[in-house]
């Protein structure tokens, strides 16, 4: 997990200074996603979003929820990420999509031949 927040946090880092956001978007980070962002089966505090938080110092919104798909993500990618003035956004994504079945994560499925 350790190892997964630094490598976010040298992402950020990186990319920081790829282009001046608009004035109004506050210096925040938000982390859009499944379970996966949610922190599902871990205490407070132990979900990525909270450690990349406290390794960069930055305010983090914790925009995951559990068992959502890819799907479930796009109906709220309005609400929940551009309605946030966040200078930087994660997007985690998938797991459930691969979980469930997903149609759309079969489709690309090519039998080995």
């Amino acid at each position: 997990m350790k190892s997964k927040c630094i490598i976010i946090a040298v992402f950020l880092h990186l990319f920081s200074g790829c282009g001046t956001p608009p004035p109004d978007l506050a210096p925040s980070v938000t982390c859009f996603g499944d379970s996966q962002t949610y922190g599902k089966n871990l205490e407070r505090g132990e979900d990525y979003p909270a450690q990349l938080g406290n390794l960069t110092g930055l305010p983090v919104i914790n925009a995951g929820i559990s068992k959502n798909t890819t799907r479930d993500m796009l109906a709220r990618l309005d609400a929940d990420v551009l309605a946030n003035p966040s200078k930087y956004v994660v997007i985690m994504g998938g797991t459930n999509d691969i979980y469930y079945g997903n149609v759309l994560f079969r489709s690309f499925h090519l039998p080995y031949q």
